[in-house]
């Protein structure tokens, strides 16, 4: 079995408008502002796998400031663990400095499936 042990997908509105993203988050304009850099949803993770011979994904979820993205995220990978079951192994992502409410998010996770909370990181001193 091969298993891509880090991966990353975004909801359609990210992706389809990264620019406002990418103004909203430091970090995440510095990895994903330009037009260039590579992001995918969860169909076209499964087609990669596919097409590489991949039999299961850890998705992880983009660390952003704003705990409202991070539970949107997880939402986004929650529901491609529902139609992808044998395919997606999701991690949560919580704002590590969001006090109650990433515990309570961290709890909503695991208790729906996910394995874990990842990505945990802080690429700016925005916090």
């Amino acid at each position: 079995m091969i298993v891509d042990c880090h991966t990353h997908v975004f909801p359609d509105d990210v992706r389809g408008d990264r620019g406002r993203y990418a103004q909203r988050d430091r970090a995440f304009g510095e990895i994903y502002g330009d037009e260039k850099a590579k992001m995918v949803g969860v169909e076209e993770l499964i087609r990669s796998m596919d097409e590489g011979g991949i039999d299961k994904a850890v998705v992880c979820g983009f660390p952003w400031l704003d705990s409202g993205l991070c539970t949107a995220g997880n939402d986004y990978i929650l529901d491609g663990m529902r139609r992808f079951p044998k395919r997606i192994i999701g991690f949560g992502c919580v704002q590590p400095c969001g006090g109650d409410k990433a515990i309570q998010e961290t709890e909503r996770c695991v208790s729906m499936g996910m394995r874990g909370i990842g990505e945990l990181a802080s690429y700016t001193s925005d916090l």
